[in-house]
Protein backbone atom coordinates (compact mmCIF):
# COMPACT_ATOMS: atom_id res chain seq x y z
CA UNK A 1 0.00 0.00 0.00
CA UNK A 2 1.43 3.40 -0.68
CA UNK A 3 0.58 6.50 1.32
CA UNK A 4 -0.16 9.33 -0.87
CA UNK A 5 0.12 12.91 0.32
CA UNK A 6 -1.60 15.70 -1.15
CA UNK A 7 0.71 18.63 -2.14
CA UNK A 8 3.80 16.88 -1.32
CA UNK A 9 3.65 13.96 -3.69
CA UNK A 10 4.50 10.46 -1.88
CA UNK A 11 5.85 10.54 1.84
CA UNK A 12 9.49 10.21 2.23
CA UNK A 13 10.40 6.47 3.51
CA UNK A 14 7.83 5.25 1.76
CA UNK A 15 8.60 2.91 -1.54
CA UNK A 16 8.22 4.20 -5.05
CA UNK A 17 5.58 2.52 -6.87
CA UNK A 18 6.69 0.93 -9.90
CA UNK A 19 6.87 2.44 -12.84
CA UNK A 20 3.83 2.64 -15.26
CA UNK A 21 1.67 1.63 -11.98
CA UNK A 22 -1.88 3.81 -11.99
CA UNK A 23 -1.80 6.76 -9.36
CA UNK A 24 -3.87 6.22 -6.12
CA UNK A 25 -7.13 8.56 -6.82
CA UNK A 26 -6.70 11.79 -4.71
CA UNK A 27 -8.03 12.35 -1.88
CA UNK A 28 -11.32 14.20 -2.19
CA UNK A 29 -10.98 18.31 -1.61
CA UNK A 30 -11.42 19.57 1.91
CA UNK A 31 -13.88 22.04 2.45
CA UNK A 32 -12.79 25.49 4.41
CA UNK A 33 -14.73 26.20 7.35
CA UNK A 34 -17.65 28.28 7.17
CA UNK A 35 -16.55 32.22 7.71
CA UNK A 36 -19.24 34.18 9.66
CA UNK A 37 -18.91 37.86 9.30
CA UNK A 38 -18.22 39.08 12.20
CA UNK A 39 -21.16 41.30 14.27
CA UNK A 40 -20.93 45.00 13.52
CA UNK A 41 -19.95 47.62 16.63
CA UNK A 42 -22.25 49.87 16.87
CA UNK A 43 -20.95 52.94 19.69
CA UNK A 44 -23.14 53.69 22.29
CA UNK A 45 -25.79 56.29 21.54
CA UNK A 46 -24.98 59.34 23.08
CA UNK A 47 -27.95 60.15 25.72
CA UNK A 48 -29.36 63.32 25.10
CA UNK A 49 -30.05 65.78 27.78
CA UNK A 50 -27.73 64.84 30.21
CA UNK A 51 -26.72 66.74 33.35
CA UNK A 52 -25.52 69.75 31.28
CA UNK A 53 -29.29 70.23 29.50
CA UNK A 54 -30.92 69.94 32.42
CA UNK A 55 -28.77 72.20 34.20
CA UNK A 56 -29.50 75.46 31.46
CA UNK A 57 -33.20 74.64 31.18
CA UNK A 58 -33.48 75.09 34.91
CA UNK A 59 -31.28 78.14 34.48
CA UNK A 60 -33.33 79.52 31.62
CA UNK A 61 -36.57 78.82 33.46
CA UNK A 62 -35.67 80.41 36.78
CA UNK A 63 -34.08 83.48 34.91
CA UNK A 64 -37.70 83.82 33.11
CA UNK A 65 -39.96 83.74 36.42
CA UNK A 66 -37.91 86.07 38.11
CA UNK A 67 -38.09 88.82 35.08
CA UNK A 68 -41.97 87.60 35.58
CA UNK A 69 -42.17 88.28 38.87
CA UNK A 70 -40.41 91.80 38.56
CA UNK A 71 -42.34 93.22 35.95
CA UNK A 72 -45.41 92.13 38.04
CA UNK A 73 -43.88 93.99 41.44
CA UNK A 74 -42.85 97.38 39.27
CA UNK A 75 -46.11 97.30 37.11
CA UNK A 76 -48.11 97.13 40.80
CA UNK A 77 -45.28 99.09 42.65
CA UNK A 78 -46.37 101.93 39.78
CA UNK A 79 -49.52 101.76 40.21
CA UNK A 80 -49.38 101.62 44.02
CA UNK A 81 -47.39 105.01 44.08
CA UNK A 82 -49.30 106.60 41.38
CA UNK A 83 -52.70 105.56 41.93
CA UNK A 84 -55.37 103.10 40.04
CA UNK A 85 -55.88 106.05 37.80
CA UNK A 86 -52.70 106.91 37.63
CA UNK A 87 -50.27 110.19 38.34
CA UNK A 88 -47.86 112.29 37.36
CA UNK A 89 -43.93 111.59 36.25
CA UNK A 90 -41.59 114.47 36.60
CA UNK A 91 -38.69 113.67 33.83
CA UNK A 92 -35.32 116.11 34.32
CA UNK A 93 -34.62 116.62 30.08
CA UNK A 94 -32.03 119.11 30.92
CA UNK A 95 -29.97 119.41 34.28
CA UNK A 96 -29.52 122.68 36.09
CA UNK A 97 -30.60 124.96 39.19
CA UNK A 98 -32.65 123.31 41.76
CA UNK A 99 -33.87 126.03 42.90
CA UNK A 100 -35.41 127.52 39.52
CA UNK A 101 -36.87 125.23 36.69
CA UNK A 102 -39.01 125.72 33.50
CA UNK A 103 -41.64 123.05 33.23
CA UNK A 104 -42.82 121.22 29.82
CA UNK A 105 -46.31 119.96 29.73
CA UNK A 106 -47.00 117.56 26.23
CA UNK A 107 -50.41 118.36 24.47
CA UNK A 108 -50.18 115.75 21.69
CA UNK A 109 -53.07 113.84 19.77
CA UNK A 110 -56.89 114.55 19.14
CA UNK A 111 -57.68 116.60 21.64
CA UNK A 112 -60.81 115.47 23.67
CA UNK A 113 -62.38 115.59 26.94
CA UNK A 114 -59.90 113.12 28.94
CA UNK A 115 -57.24 115.61 27.53
CA UNK A 116 -58.42 117.90 28.95
CA UNK A 117 -58.37 116.29 32.54
CA UNK A 118 -55.31 114.77 31.93
CA UNK A 119 -54.00 118.33 31.37
CA UNK A 120 -55.53 119.79 34.50
CA UNK A 121 -53.93 117.04 36.26
CA UNK A 122 -50.42 118.04 35.51
CA UNK A 123 -51.35 122.09 35.13
CA UNK A 124 -51.77 121.17 39.31
CA UNK A 125 -48.42 119.02 39.24
CA UNK A 126 -47.09 122.21 38.10
CA UNK A 127 -48.53 124.68 40.16
CA UNK A 128 -47.59 122.74 43.66
CA UNK A 129 -43.64 123.15 42.67
CA UNK A 130 -42.59 126.22 43.86
CA UNK A 131 -39.47 125.98 41.85
CA UNK A 132 -41.28 126.23 38.44
CA UNK A 133 -40.25 130.10 37.04
CA UNK A 134 -42.01 129.37 33.50
CA UNK A 135 -44.02 126.82 31.57
CA UNK A 136 -43.58 125.78 28.22
CA UNK A 137 -46.78 123.74 25.98
CA UNK A 138 -45.35 121.23 23.84
CA UNK A 139 -47.97 120.89 20.76
CA UNK A 140 -48.44 119.00 18.49
CA UNK A 141 -52.10 118.33 17.62
CA UNK A 142 -54.42 118.52 14.96
CA UNK A 143 -57.07 120.12 17.11
CA UNK A 144 -60.21 118.21 18.69
CA UNK A 145 -63.99 118.76 19.98
CA UNK A 146 -64.85 121.97 20.73
CA UNK A 147 -65.42 122.05 24.51
CA UNK A 148 -61.85 120.20 25.40
CA UNK A 149 -59.76 122.93 23.34
CA UNK A 150 -61.71 125.75 25.10
CA UNK A 151 -61.06 124.05 28.72
CA UNK A 152 -57.48 123.82 28.20
CA UNK A 153 -57.19 127.76 26.80
CA UNK A 154 -59.03 128.56 29.50
CA UNK A 155 -57.01 126.77 31.97
CA UNK A 156 -53.74 128.25 31.15
CA UNK A 157 -55.00 131.78 31.19
CA UNK A 158 -55.96 131.20 35.05
CA UNK A 159 -52.58 129.90 35.57
CA UNK A 160 -51.34 132.80 33.59
CA UNK A 161 -53.84 135.09 35.76
CA UNK A 162 -52.81 133.41 39.24
CA UNK A 163 -49.35 132.32 39.11
CA UNK A 164 -48.28 134.93 37.03
CA UNK A 165 -45.31 132.73 35.28
CA UNK A 166 -44.91 133.41 31.33
CA UNK A 167 -46.10 130.60 29.18
CA UNK A 168 -44.74 130.01 25.91
CA UNK A 169 -45.65 127.47 22.74
CA UNK A 170 -43.66 125.21 21.32
CA UNK A 171 -45.12 123.26 17.85
CA UNK A 172 -44.41 120.71 16.71
CA UNK A 173 -45.30 119.00 12.91
CA UNK A 174 -48.68 119.82 13.65
CA UNK A 175 -51.01 122.54 16.30
CA UNK A 176 -53.89 123.15 14.25
CA UNK A 177 -57.65 123.80 14.79
CA UNK A 178 -57.91 122.90 18.36
CA UNK A 179 -54.01 123.45 18.70
CA UNK A 180 -53.88 126.70 18.00
CA UNK A 181 -56.42 127.52 19.73
CA UNK A 182 -54.89 126.81 22.50
CA UNK A 183 -51.72 128.20 21.39
CA UNK A 184 -53.31 131.79 21.22
CA UNK A 185 -53.31 131.84 25.33
CA UNK A 186 -49.60 131.67 25.42
CA UNK A 187 -47.01 134.92 25.68
CA UNK A 188 -45.43 133.89 22.87
CA UNK A 189 -45.83 131.08 20.33
CA UNK A 190 -42.76 128.85 18.40
CA UNK A 191 -43.57 127.09 15.52
CA UNK A 192 -40.75 125.08 12.90
CA UNK A 193 -40.51 126.18 9.94
CA UNK A 194 -42.37 123.58 8.68
CA UNK A 195 -45.09 123.29 11.52
CA UNK A 196 -48.65 122.83 9.94
CA UNK A 197 -51.14 125.96 12.20
CA UNK A 198 -54.12 127.53 11.40
CA UNK A 199 -56.91 125.83 9.81
CA UNK A 200 -59.06 128.26 12.22
CA UNK A 201 -62.63 126.98 11.61
CA UNK A 202 -65.57 124.62 12.86
CA UNK A 203 -66.98 121.34 11.82
CA UNK A 204 -70.01 119.32 12.72
CA UNK A 205 -69.37 115.74 11.90
CA UNK A 206 -72.31 113.91 11.20
CA UNK A 207 -73.50 110.20 9.48
CA UNK A 208 -76.62 110.23 7.56
CA UNK A 209 -77.81 106.59 6.59
CA UNK A 210 -81.47 107.36 5.52
CA UNK A 211 -80.89 106.38 1.79
CA UNK A 212 -79.39 103.36 2.82
CA UNK A 213 -81.86 102.97 5.31
CA UNK A 214 -85.04 103.11 2.57
CA UNK A 215 -82.87 100.78 0.14
CA UNK A 216 -83.40 98.01 2.81
CA UNK A 217 -86.70 98.92 4.27
CA UNK A 218 -85.41 100.59 7.60
CA UNK A 219 -87.55 103.16 9.22
CA UNK A 220 -87.17 105.46 12.62
CA UNK A 221 -89.75 104.76 14.76
CA UNK A 222 -88.77 106.60 17.60
CA UNK A 223 -91.45 109.31 19.09
CA UNK A 224 -90.75 112.58 20.33
CA UNK A 225 -93.08 113.29 23.70
CA UNK A 226 -92.41 117.21 23.48
CA UNK A 227 -93.92 116.95 19.18
CA UNK A 228 -91.84 118.87 17.78
CA UNK A 229 -89.34 118.11 14.62
CA UNK A 230 -85.75 119.25 16.69
CA UNK A 231 -85.33 116.63 18.60
CA UNK A 232 -85.15 114.59 15.42
CA UNK A 233 -82.51 116.73 13.91
CA UNK A 234 -79.28 114.58 13.87
CA UNK A 235 -80.37 111.35 13.16
CA UNK A 236 -79.12 109.43 11.11
CA UNK A 237 -81.88 107.87 9.60
CA UNK A 238 -84.07 110.96 8.93
CA UNK A 239 -83.31 112.74 5.72
CA UNK A 240 -81.29 115.91 5.72
CA UNK A 241 -83.92 119.08 5.32
CA UNK A 242 -83.05 122.75 5.22
CA UNK A 243 -84.07 123.15 8.52
CA UNK A 244 -81.42 120.64 9.60
CA UNK A 245 -78.59 122.31 7.39
CA UNK A 246 -80.04 125.91 9.46
CA UNK A 247 -79.73 124.56 12.98
CA UNK A 248 -76.18 122.56 12.43
CA UNK A 249 -74.96 126.33 10.80
CA UNK A 250 -75.91 128.38 13.20
CA UNK A 251 -74.29 126.40 15.98
CA UNK A 252 -70.95 126.21 13.32
CA UNK A 253 -71.34 130.16 13.04
CA UNK A 254 -71.61 130.41 16.64
CA UNK A 255 -68.42 128.16 17.73
CA UNK A 256 -66.36 129.93 14.79
CA UNK A 257 -67.33 133.23 16.61
CA UNK A 258 -65.39 132.38 19.82
CA UNK A 259 -62.93 130.88 18.06
CA UNK A 260 -62.10 134.51 15.70
CA UNK A 261 -62.71 136.02 19.40
CA UNK A 262 -59.94 134.05 21.08
CA UNK A 263 -57.29 134.62 17.96
CA UNK A 264 -58.13 138.09 17.45
CA UNK A 265 -57.22 138.75 21.59
CA UNK A 266 -54.51 136.60 21.57
CA UNK A 267 -52.98 137.79 18.10
CA UNK A 268 -54.05 141.06 18.85
CA UNK A 269 -55.46 141.32 15.69
CA UNK A 270 -57.38 144.02 13.23
CA UNK A 271 -60.34 142.65 11.50
CA UNK A 272 -58.69 142.69 8.02
CA UNK A 273 -55.59 140.34 9.28
CA UNK A 274 -58.70 138.20 10.97
CA UNK A 275 -59.74 137.91 7.96
CA UNK A 276 -56.94 136.53 6.31
CA UNK A 277 -56.42 133.95 8.44
CA UNK A 278 -60.04 132.71 9.83
CA UNK A 279 -60.77 130.73 6.31
CA UNK A 280 -59.71 126.95 7.26
CA UNK A 281 -56.59 126.70 5.68
CA UNK A 282 -53.16 125.74 6.96
CA UNK A 283 -49.85 127.36 6.93
CA UNK A 284 -46.40 126.00 7.38
CA UNK A 285 -44.43 128.16 10.18
CA UNK A 286 -42.84 130.19 7.96
CA UNK A 287 -46.24 131.19 6.13
CA UNK A 288 -47.42 131.67 9.16
CA UNK A 289 -45.15 133.97 10.65
CA UNK A 290 -45.08 136.54 7.86
CA UNK A 291 -49.15 136.03 8.66
CA UNK A 292 -48.12 137.19 12.57
CA UNK A 293 -49.83 133.78 13.54
CA UNK A 294 -46.89 133.01 15.13
CA UNK A 295 -44.02 134.99 17.05
CA UNK A 296 -40.63 132.97 15.87
CA UNK A 297 -39.61 129.88 14.40
CA UNK A 298 -37.38 127.16 15.77
CA UNK A 299 -37.56 124.22 18.40
CA UNK A 300 -38.71 123.20 21.46
CA UNK A 301 -35.10 124.45 22.61
CA UNK A 302 -35.56 127.76 22.01
CA UNK A 303 -38.79 127.74 23.32
CA UNK A 304 -36.69 126.59 26.47
CA UNK A 305 -34.52 129.79 25.66
CA UNK A 306 -37.38 132.67 25.39
CA UNK A 307 -39.11 131.12 28.68
CA UNK A 308 -35.86 131.26 30.80
CA UNK A 309 -35.49 135.17 29.55
CA UNK A 310 -39.52 136.13 30.15
CA UNK A 311 -39.06 134.48 33.36
CA UNK A 312 -36.10 136.76 34.56
CA UNK A 313 -33.40 133.87 34.68
CA UNK A 314 -31.55 134.56 31.50
CA UNK A 315 -28.22 135.91 34.23
CA UNK A 316 -28.68 133.31 36.62
CA UNK A 317 -27.45 129.46 36.77
CA UNK A 318 -29.40 127.67 34.31
CA UNK A 319 -32.80 126.21 35.78
CA UNK A 320 -33.55 122.32 35.00
CA UNK A 321 -36.52 121.52 32.41
CA UNK A 322 -38.46 119.55 33.80
CA UNK A 323 -41.01 117.61 31.31
CA UNK A 324 -44.61 116.70 33.18
CA UNK A 325 -46.23 113.40 31.89
CA UNK A 326 -49.16 111.86 32.59
CA UNK A 327 -48.42 108.37 33.63
CA UNK A 328 -50.61 105.55 32.58
CA UNK A 329 -53.46 103.74 35.12
CA UNK A 330 -52.78 100.35 36.22
CA UNK A 331 -55.62 99.09 33.90
CA UNK A 332 -53.79 101.09 30.60
CA UNK A 333 -50.52 99.38 31.73
CA UNK A 334 -52.10 96.03 31.57
CA UNK A 335 -54.72 96.50 28.46
CA UNK A 336 -51.44 98.51 26.66
CA UNK A 337 -53.18 101.77 26.46
CA UNK A 338 -55.74 104.50 27.85
CA UNK A 339 -58.41 101.76 27.61
CA UNK A 340 -61.45 101.77 29.82
CA UNK A 341 -61.98 100.46 32.82
CA UNK A 342 -63.06 96.42 33.02
CA UNK A 343 -66.92 96.83 32.58
CA UNK A 344 -67.16 100.42 31.13
CA UNK A 345 -67.97 98.94 27.49
CA UNK A 346 -70.45 97.16 26.14
CA UNK A 347 -70.00 95.52 23.33
CA UNK A 348 -72.88 94.25 20.77
CA UNK A 349 -73.46 92.27 18.05
CA UNK A 350 -75.31 92.25 14.93
CA UNK A 351 -75.60 89.51 12.33
CA UNK A 352 -75.86 90.52 8.31
CA UNK A 353 -76.51 87.08 6.76
CA UNK A 354 -73.22 85.43 7.48
CA UNK A 355 -71.29 88.03 8.33
CA UNK A 356 -71.22 88.67 12.39
CA UNK A 357 -70.42 92.17 13.25
CA UNK A 358 -68.96 92.98 16.73
CA UNK A 359 -68.79 97.09 18.09
CA UNK A 360 -68.65 99.00 21.05
CA UNK A 361 -71.92 100.27 21.84
CA UNK A 362 -70.57 103.43 23.46
CA UNK A 363 -68.10 103.90 20.97
CA UNK A 364 -70.94 103.72 18.25
CA UNK A 365 -72.79 106.26 20.06
CA UNK A 366 -70.13 108.64 20.09
CA UNK A 367 -69.31 108.69 16.22
CA UNK A 368 -72.69 109.25 15.27
CA UNK A 369 -73.74 111.72 17.93
CA UNK A 370 -72.97 115.26 16.02
CA UNK A 371 -70.42 117.43 17.83
CA UNK A 372 -68.82 120.52 17.14
CA UNK A 373 -64.78 119.84 16.44
CA UNK A 374 -61.75 122.65 16.09
CA UNK A 375 -60.39 119.84 13.88
CA UNK A 376 -58.48 120.16 11.04
CA UNK A 377 -59.67 117.12 8.83
CA UNK A 378 -57.08 116.94 6.54
CA UNK A 379 -55.37 115.30 9.60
Amino acid sequence: MFRYCRGLGYNHGMQTPPLGSPLPPPLPPQMNPPFFQPPAYYPPPVARGGFARALFTTLAMTIFGISISLNIYFLLTSAALSGAAGGVRQTTIQPGAVDSSIAVIPIKGIITGATAESFEELLKAVEADATVKALVLEIDSPGGTVTGSDEIYRRVLRFKQEKNIPVVVSMGSLAASGGYYISCAADQIVAQPMTWTGSIGVLIQRVNVSKLAAQYGIEDVTTVATGTDYKYIGSILKPETPQTTEVFQGLVDEAMGVFSGVVKTGRKFDDKALALVTTGRVFTGVKAKELQLVDDLGYLDKAISIARVRAGLATTAAPRVVRFNKTPSLWAALSGGEASAPGSSSLVSAKIGSTELRFDRAALQEMLTPQAMYLWQGH
